[in-house]
């Protein structure tokens, strides 16, 4: 007789409570229950104090298994394909022994999404560099133009159409119809695992959660305040420390072609302090500034966040439920 699997997918925006749910979860039922990080930023190794990265290690270290973090060094641009490409050999390996029930929380919804339907939402069509590099020299109007051409039937909300890293992977997906799905991978290994995932999907009972913090004036302001004091956080915890380490290991002598901490919050702005002063002349008054402007950056990207899982659920009748 097959066991019951259950999914729970837990959406919402960066710092609203994501992790704090998936382990209260997790000890309803600890022998059955495993955890699934799904950050396109924890994946990466060396990436610990800017995408507070400790409690899932304090969990590790408790015994308690967390997947998806850690899978990749910071060397390269990860796709969500490659990310589900490198977990699902360890998901079937831990449901091989018992694991029923699986949490997956964090702040990628695009990866989260392929995990919701990996035939509709899964490309796998790698990345090209200098057709992407063409592509940028183009506007807004004109990725949008070009995108028409080849899909006239494509509909982009108002925050899809003015996002040109959307827009790019749109057109470079389009442009490559002809590997644009899992099943014509030239992979077994890969196409087994997937089989596999969606056959155990079929059967299974999965409910959705996301936390919005936006209800009212009151709740925004104190997510605001949390917010504020996790940008702190990170800098008396040692971010410039680690973007300066990673700055050093990673640099272009040592072959990185793509180094992602000079693209995520946080880390963008400790990149960019950098360029402009050394370390020794971090003073107070620098650092407080660095604190806002983290700050900031992760109030744009939480709302981005928000929106975007938002979305997601409208596309799936599952059952939902709503956290702040």
């Amino acid at each position: 007789m097959h066991r019951r699997i259950s999914f729970c997918y837990i959406f919402g925006p960066t710092g609203s409570g994501k992790t704090g749910l998936a382990y209260k979860l997790y000890k309803l039922r600890p022998e059955e229950s495993l955890l699934v990080s799904v950050d396109s930023r924890k994946l990466y190794t060396g990436l610990d104090v800017g995408t507070h990265k400790a409690p899932l290690l304090d969990l590790i270290k408790k015994g308690i298994p967390v997947l998806g973090i850690n899978l990749f060094a910071p060397t390269k641009r990860v796709s969500a394909a490659m990310f589900i490409e490198r977990l699902l050999p360890a998901l079937k390996e831990y449901v091989d022994r018992g694991k029923t029930r699986i949490i997956f929380f964090g702040g990628s919804g695009l990866y989260m999404e392929a995990l919701l339907n990996l035939e509709q939402n899964l490309s796998f069509v790698p990345p090209d560099y200098k057709l992407r590099e063409k592509l940028r020299k183009l506007s807004l109007k004109e990725l949008f133009g070009k995108l028409e051409r080849l899909d006239p039937t494509i509909k982009l909300n108002r925050s899809e159409a003015n996002n040109r890293v959307r827009l790019i992977r749109k057109v470079e997906v389009l442009l490559n119809r002809r590997v644009d799905t899992f099943m014509n991978l030239d992979s077994d290994r890969f196409n087994y695992f997937v089989k596999w995932y969606q056959e155990l999907q079929e059967g299974a009972s999965i409910q959705l959660f996301l936390f919005n913090p936006f209800l009212d004036t009151p709740m925004k302001a104190k997510y605001y305040r949390k917010l504020k004091y996790r940008a702190f956080k990170m800098v008396h915890e040692g971010l410039v420390q680690e973007v300066k380490s990673l700055v050093v290991q990673y640099s272009k002598k040592q072959g990185c072609e793509y180094c992602p901490f000079k693209e995520i919050p946080g880390y963008k702005q400790v990149y960019k302090l950098l360029s402009k002063y050394s370390s020794e002349r971090l003073d107070r008054y620098i650092l407080t500034k660095l604190v806002d402007t983290i700050y900031v950056a992760h109030r744009r990207y939480a709302k981005y966040q928000l929106s975007f899982s938002r979305r997601i659920l409208k596309r799936y009748n599952y059952p939902t439920y709503l956290f702040y």
